[in-house]
C-alpha cells in the first residue's frame, strides 16, 4: 500500500519529489487550484493540503473517525466531500478547512462523486446509493442496489 504520492514530470516521468503524506494507504490524490495543490485523503483518517511547488504541507483535515475511502471536488476547487467507513460523509470548504456538512449513514460508505456543482452522490456497503444537494444539505433520491456499484453523476451539459 502506498503512503506516499510521488510528484513526476509529465514529459519524462522524472521523479519531482516524493511527499511522505500519511500514515496509512492513500485513497485519493488530485491537483487542484490550477495545479498548484496537491488534495491527498487516506486510511489514516486525514486529508492533506500540499504545495505542488515544493511539496510543503499547508493543512490537514481530521474529523473521521475511520478510513477516508473517496473523495471529490466540486468544479470551483471549493467544495471537498470525503467518504468514509466511519459511516458518514463531510462536506469541507477547502478555502476555510472548516467542515460544513456530516451526513450519517446506516452502513459503510463506500463512495462519493460530484457534478461539479451542487449535486453530490454517496454509496454504501449495502447497494444504497443516495443524491445530496449541498446547498439544503439535504437528500434528493435514494434507491436500494443489490449490488455495491460507483456512480457518477452528470450534470446538464452531459459531462
Amino acid at each position: 500500500l502506498k503512503r506516499a504520492v510521488t510528484m513526476d514530470t509529465s514529459k519524462d516521468e522524472s521523479k519531482i519529489a516524493e511527499l511522505h503524506a500519511h500514515k496509512e494507504c492513500v485513497s485519493f490524490c488530485r491537483l487542484v487550484h490550477h495545479d498548484e495543490v496537491i488534495v491527498t485523503a487516506s486510511y489514516d483518517r486525514t486529508i492533506g493540503f500540499w504545495s505542488s511547488l515544493n511539496g510543503e504541507k499547508r493543512q490537514t483535515l481530521a474529523k473521521h473517525s475511520n478510513k477516508i475511502v473517496a473523495c471529490c471536488v466540486n468544479e470551483k476547487n471549493e467544495l471537498l466531500l470525503s467518504a468514509s467507513w466511519d459511516k458518514t460523509i463531510i462536506l469541507w470548504d477547502m478555502t476555510t478547512g472548516q467542515h460544513l456538512w456530516v451526513q450519517p449513514h446506516n452502513t459503510l460508505v463506500t463512495s462519493c462523486h460530484t457534478n461539479g456543482q451542487h449535486c453530490y452522490a454517496s454509496t454504501t456497503d449495502s447497494g444504497k446509493y443516495t443524491l445530496w444537494d449541498s446547498r439544503s444539505r439535504s437528500e434528493i433520491a435514494s434507491k436500494e442496489g443489490k449490488y455495491q456499484v460507483p456512480i457518477r453523476i452528470a450534470s446538464k451539459e452531459g459531462k
